[in-house]
């Protein structure tokens, strides 16, 4: 950030932001080839360059003095006097960037990164770099903040650019003045020779290009004097498609995940802030997102940032005031940073990164670790650099150079020089955290932590947003049963087979373990070598709860179906059922109910570490009543009518699907003759019941009709209720020779 004029401006740039710079030495001769022939501009009818660019043709043909390229480059004349064939190719563009891409420390920060592909972005670690355009391959000698070109920053691992735009004559340039708004276009030490903003685009561009698999944040802290239009023109020009909008996203929402980003063809995000008179009007067309690193938690004191620590192992952190945690996970980006300009250092109010912090930011999983002078210790003899690097330490502040390389600090997760090659499954070190690529097949306890991305990738299902709570199963095995280890001793408290995504989680998911022994996490690449994933857990799907009608006495004979489960990694399934018939396996399997609802448990697993539980509710009815086939009496006709009670017994053979044994009785009797009528004897108690299935019948009928007979009900009822009845006829003939 940059001081005012005025008798507080040396004290208030001391507590600005990102730092300032004493320009004590505008670049001159010694800047790169070409450039040294004056400032690129441009013209009102060419909005943007169209020449200049590396690899591309040189500007200056025709309509400028001499041929000229963008900083970083350098002219090649192709062979011959003409200038209408130059060329601006490599110079101090590209010196270290080569030598560390391809080395463990880059392959492990790439793993990093792949493995926390679906946190929002603002929940991952990034190093950045401050200042980024303030560097010396540039030709920014004066007191820079970086050594490396933005392109070499960003293959030396930086994924947040810090740039600086201005408003100054008559172009938005980048530069790093000690005075700001002296005049309307005028910034003490923005020169006419400073980089076209835009040319800056164009080279983050070009490497986005590149790297289509990437994903980098630009801040810009822009003193652009209401010149918008000059910002996001480039803006739109060259990143265009890649730059994830203001329009895309929810004010206040969670910041997408990398997966997101990718699928949506986005690489970019670019955030804004100025001066307080830009407040509300720096979204630049669309083209940036408002300050999303609140000044709150910009902890760039670092004497000031705080950890706290368990056992060794850093648990909290904060900006000098417990109040102020780190410890957050919501729409910001919070960052801890250094400023090594001489003129912030001469203050000595902002602090610097040392060796040793790198290791607390880390553990505390802080979004954005931002570094001056990012360094490797590569072999480079360009005799530009190497002379303005000599000049700094010339100058005796040994402070302003961090000649040592941060990038290995920030790898949290592997052991130095494993490059998952040795294994196909990972398992964390207890005794020191770091991850080692072993065979699966080596008997291990397992992590188990709060669903995360393995379960669901949208973020406002995950429960612990920290990623703070673990537990260690009691049981060993191999790799592929974590899932279900997990499942077993966990799964009713909500834990599944994870993997820390951060250094912080994985600090916790140490302290989880009092012993510090080996665990497997659900991190492999058993199905690619190279490919490391966090393996998904399936989709369970045991079908829908459904009324099943009872078909036989032994139990009911039922389809269960797990066939709508899928799995996200395309895995096949197996499927174990369990339920009051003991277990069943296979994703159709017939098993046997009793009646009654029954809660009945699916277990899907995809044989890679993922299982999840699904439950289906079979109700299984007996709605059909028994069946009686017949019902026979004995006797069937009483004779003679002699008024006495005859002993009747009722044979019936009933037959029911669910109820091997209906329970039948006689429910009534009746006659079609009064019980006391003329003619029969004056016996008014004509029947009885003596059981279930017997009675006693009265051996009478009247002497003035044609015969009695009996009318008895008997009722069948099965163990669900269901009854069925039958109708039996008793006769008393009036006479032998008359039915």
């Amino acid at each position: 950030m940059r001081m005012r004029t005025g008798p507080l401006a040396l004290a208030i740039s001391a507590v600005a932001l990102l730092g300032c710079s004493d320009r004590v030495d505008p670049v001159t001769a010694l800047a790169p080839g070409g450039l040294d022939a004056g400032p690129i501009s441009l013209s009102s009818t060419a909005p943007l360059p169209n020449c200049g660019f590396e690899d591309g043709a040189a500007c200056g043909f025709f309509n400028d003095t001499l041929p000229r390229c963008d900083r970083g480059l350098q002219l090649n004349r192709m062979g011959t006097p003409l200038p209408g064939d130059d060329i601006c190719v490599n110079d101090t563009r590209h010196l270290v960037g080569a030598g560390f891409r391809g080395t463990w420390t880059d392959w492990a920060l790439a793993n990093q990164r792949t493995l926390a592909v679906d946190e929002p972005l603002n929940w991952v670690q990034h190093l950045t770099t401050h200042n980024a355009n303030n560097n010396i391959a540039d030709g920014e000698t004066g007191d820079p903040n970086q050594v490396w070109s933005m392109s070499d920053q960003l293959d030396l691992g930086s994924r947040m650019l810090w740039l600086d735009p201005h408003w100054t004559f008559g172009e938005v340039r980048l530069c790093h003045p000690l005075v700001i708004e002296v005049g309307p276009d005028f910034h003490i030490g923005c020169t006419a020779n400073d980089r076209l903003f835009a040319y800056a685009v164009r080279e983050i561009a070009t490497w986005l290009t590149a790297n289509p698999d990437e994903i980098i944040l630009i801040d810009l802290e822009a003193y652009v004097e209401g010149h918008f239009d000059e910002v996001s023109t480039p803006l739109e020009e060259w990143l265009g498609t890649k730059l994830y909008r203001t329009s895309e996203r929810t004010p206040g929402s969670a910041w997408p995940s990398r997966r997101e980003l990718r699928a949506m063809g986005r690489q970019v995000i670019v955030g804004a802030r100025g001066g307080p008179e830009y407040v509300g009007d720096d979204h630049f067309g669309g083209t940036t997102h408002g300050d999303h690193v609140p000044g709150t938690q910009n902890i760039r004191f670092i004497k000031h940032f705080t950890v706290g620590r368990t056992d060794g192992i850093v648990t909290e952190c904060s900006g000098g005031d417990p109040s102020q945690s780190l410890l957050l996970r919501d729409a910001w980006f919070r960052v801890v940073g250094e400023d090594r300009t001489s003129a912030s250092l001469l203050v000595n109010l902002v602090g610097i990164v040392r060796p040793e912090d790198v290791p607390d930011m880390v553990g505390c999983g802080l979004p954005l670790v931002s570094f001056d002078m990012l360094s490797s210790p590569r072999a480079v003899n360009h005799p530009r650099i190497m002379f303005h690097i000599d000049r700094l330490f010339q100058r005796g502040d040994l402070r302003r150079v961090a000649w040592y390389e941060p990038q290995p600090l920030l790898v949290w997760s592997w052991e130095e020089g494993d490059r998952g090659s040795s294994g196909d499954a990972a398992l964390l070190r207890g005794s020191d955290g770091r991850w080692s690529s072993v065979s699966p097949s080596e008997q291990r306890r397992f992590a188990c932590g709060r669903p995360r991305s393995e379960t669901t990738r949208q973020t406002a299902d995950w429960a612990d947003t920290l990623g703070i709570e673990w537990r260690i199963t009691t049981r060993s095995g191999t790799w592929r049963e974590g899932g279900r280890a997990c499942l077993d001793e966990y799964g009713h408290q909500g834990f599944v087979f994870s993997v820390p995504v951060s250094s912080h989680m994985n600090g916790r998911l140490r302290l989880a373990d009092a012993a510090r022994g080996d665990v497997w996490i659900n991190y492999n690449d058993i199905k690619q070598e190279g490919d490391w994933v966090i393996n998904q857990r399936p989709l369970a799907n045991a079908g829908a709860d459904r009324i099943v009608e009872c078909n036989g006495h032994h139990g009911t004979t039922v389809q269960l179906d797990g066939t709508q489960s899928t799995d996200p990694d395309g895995d096949q399934l197996t499927f174990e059922w369990q339920g009051p018939f003991g277990t069943a396996s296979g994703a159709q399997p017939t098993v046997l109910l009793p009646l009654g609802t029954h809660v009945i448990r699916m277990i899907a697993d995809d044989g890679f570490g993922g299982v999840r539980v699904d439950e289906v509710v079979i109700q299984v009815v007996d709605t059909t009543p028994p069946e009686i086939r017949s019902a026979i009496p004995t006797p069937a006709e009483l004779w003679a009518p002699n008024h006495k009670m005859v002993p009747v017994t009722i044979a019936v053979d009933v037959h029911d699907i669910c109820d091997a044994t209906p329970t039948c009785r006689i429910v009534s009797v009746a006659s079609n003759e009064p019980a006391n009528g003329s003619g029969d004897g004056n016996t008014p108690v004509d029947w009885e019941l003596t059981g279930a299935l017997t009675l006693n019948l009265r051996a009478e009928r009247s002497g003035n009709g044609n015969g009695r007979v009996y009318t008895i009900i008997v009722e069948c009822v099965d163990d669900s209720g269901n009854a069925s009845t039958a109708e039996v006829k008793v006769t008393v003939a009036h006479d032998q020779g008359r039915p």
